[in-house]
């Protein structure tokens, strides 16, 4: 990837961070998302799988979500340090976390109100195969 590329993705990145509505959440919340974010990562499974509850799928797409963000800020802040740096290694590094972040929250977006999923017609298809996250 050249840096111009690595631009339009930081570009991106922060466009998309703009656009999301601001979400806090109390420790327990945190913790519980990060333990979500972790199961499903190591299980090497995506939301819909091995659930048969709606709740269990929105829970996991908000840690996604939750966990991705607080990736993609990191990731953003480390990676405006690597340019400043002339580390364009670390700064390469740091745009494959960008992308990844990027891809999850576009495939698991954040709701911006409640039933919004319903109201645009997505629907819950267990036994769907999607690529792990």
């Amino acid at each position: 990837m050249d840096k111009l590329e690595g631009f339009q993705i930081v570009k991106e990145a922060r466009a998309m961070l703009r656009s999301m509505p601001a979400r806090e959440v109390n420790e327990a919340t945190a913790r519980e998302y990060r333990k979500t974010f972790d199961f499903l990562k190591n299980e090497n499974i995506s939301p819909e799988e091995n659930t048969s509850c709606k709740n269990t799928y929105y829970k996991r797409r908000a840690a996604i979500n939750y966990i991705c963000t607080k990736f993609l800020k990191e990731a953003l802040t480390e990676q405006d340090r690597a340019q400043k740096q002339g580390d364009w290694k670390e700064w390469c590094r740091q745009l494959d976390i960008i992308q990844d972040c990027l891809h999850y929250l576009k495939k698991f977006p954040q709701q911006k109100e409640m039933g919004e999923g319903l109201k645009k017609g997505n629907v819950i298809v267990f036994g769907m195969h999607l690529p792990p996250i």
